[in-house]
């Protein structure tokens, strides 16, 4: 399904005709002279142009202030700001994936649907994304060769348009699976079959057989394969290749995911492990750590840098040396809290190479707020179970409110982390 095309408000609206008036109207049947009728030839040139001007505003005001922000979507959906209700609003219900306040207007529309995890594509040419900036949490690892893959997971927060959608992996089924989640994907890895009913596994070892491990964990998958065109588009007007071209919408997954699994208790939220949160250190108490640089592989187009930012405590993105903005509403992509988990990174050793993480286990990892940089462990004890961090003293961390990224990097590759302590 192709982007549906704007339809041209302003060859299709009528025109007034602003033309200027003779010269024998401007004079009243008088004979003017040379110079009083250049004058008021100027002056209604003037008078025309502003007309014009205002005119041409009140179009774009009506028409296109709301529209050309980004590419509309097929499904109809748009994405969700939180809700004003004044300059007084009371926020007082916390996001349980993140912490973040929100009104009771919010909390009610989003306390008893599940969280919704989606596979993005980060190629290079699927950059940039749509609708990561509305995600609680962001989770990033490498798919194959390198490229990695976002697992944005909405909650409290509609998105209008996300993508590139891209197909699943074994390691983000572990991951998605903490929270209980829908978890929408456009096909994944998988082992072919024989005619005779058994499956190729030179082709993918059974271990990252994605289809097989989503029916291993019970996990609640809404793919493209079988949601189609209720949930799914192509939108192919960035001119790349096919695989970058899928995309979606919160609300159309949320709606379609009963259709998907009908029978009852699948579409009610279910209680996870919540982290623990605080409110932002002052400004006299953060720290100077920036340019919080690291890369999964060696590819430099996949080499990240979060840069943080004192005055609002929070860490703008870089990868590929580009600064990251959401392409749904043109933000800046900017974290509260970064972690950087070091984790066993293993070849499944079949034909597709595809790679297997230890998801659950425990490792290293360094963790990244307020300015400062906590040495941390991490812990994830089952697949179903949420992964911890604790800090040197055996304390587990309070993160602060609002979007967390979750950096999976090969243990191997711990040595390309480096940041700059002012």
């Amino acid at each position: 399904m192709e982007i549906l095309e704007k339809k041209d408000f302003l060859e299709n609206s009528q025109k007034e005709d602003f033309s200027l008036a003779p010269e024998s109207s401007l004079n009243a049947g008088s004979e003017a002279k040379p110079l009083k009728k250049i004058i008021l030839t100027v002056v209604a040139v003037f008078f025309t142009l502003a007309v014009l001007s205002a005119g041409g505003f009140f179009v774009y005001q009506k028409f296109f202030s709301n529209k050309l922000s980004s590419i509309e979507s097929p499904l109809g959906e748009t994405s969700s700001a939180k809700t004003n209700n004044g300059s007084n609003a009371v926020r007082e219900f916390a996001s349980p994936i993140n912490g973040a306040f929100h009104t009771k207007e919010e909390y009610e529309n989003y306390k008893d649907r599940r969280p919704l995890a989606v596979m993005v594509n980060n190629h290079i040419d699927a950059r940039p994304q749509f609708g990561i900036s509305y995600a609680d949490i962001v989770y990033e690892a490498v798919a194959e060769g390198g490229i990695t893959r976002l697992m944005p997971i909405f909650h409290s927060t509609d998105a209008g348009k996300v993508g590139p959608v891209r197909s699943a992996r074994v390691h983000f089924i572990d991951l998605a699976a903490e929270y209980y989640s829908w978890y929408a994907h456009w096909g994944g890895a998988y082992a072919p079959v024989f005619p005779d009913g058994t499956k190729d596994y030179s082709e993918t070892n059974p271990k990252a057989d994605a289809y097989q491990h989503i029916n291993d964990v019970s996990l609640a998958s809404l793919d493209q394969q079988w949601l189609g065109d209720t949930a799914y588009y192509r939108d192919t007007s960035r001119n790349v290749a096919l695989e970058h071209t899928g995309y979606t919408s919160t609300n159309a997954l949320w709606k379609e995911a009963p259709n998907r699994y009908p029978e009852e208790g699948w579409t009610k939220f279910i209680k996870f492990r919540i982290w623990k949160f605080k409110d932002d250190a002052v400004l006299s108490e953060r720290g100077f750590v920036t340019d919080i640089k690291f890369n999964f592989w060696e590819d430099p187009n996949f080499e990240v840098i979060w840069k943080y930012n004192k005055d609002t405590n929070d860490y703008s993105r870089y990868q590929g040396g580009v600064k990251w903005v959401d392409a749904e509403n043109k933000k800046d992509i900017a974290a509260k809290g970064v972690v950087v988990q070091f984790t066993v990174e293993t070849s499944a050793n079949d034909k597709k190479n595809h790679l297997l993480y230890d998801i659950v286990g425990a490792g290293p990892a360094k963790i990244f707020m307020d300015g400062k940089v906590i040495n941390a462990t991490w812990s994830k004890a089952a697949i179903r179970e949420r992964a911890l961090y604790y800090d040197e003293e055996g304390e587990e961390i309070a993160f602060n409110r609002g979007q967390i990224w979750v950096e999976i990097v090969p243990a191997r590759s711990a040595d390309s982390l480096s940041f700059i302590a002012q």
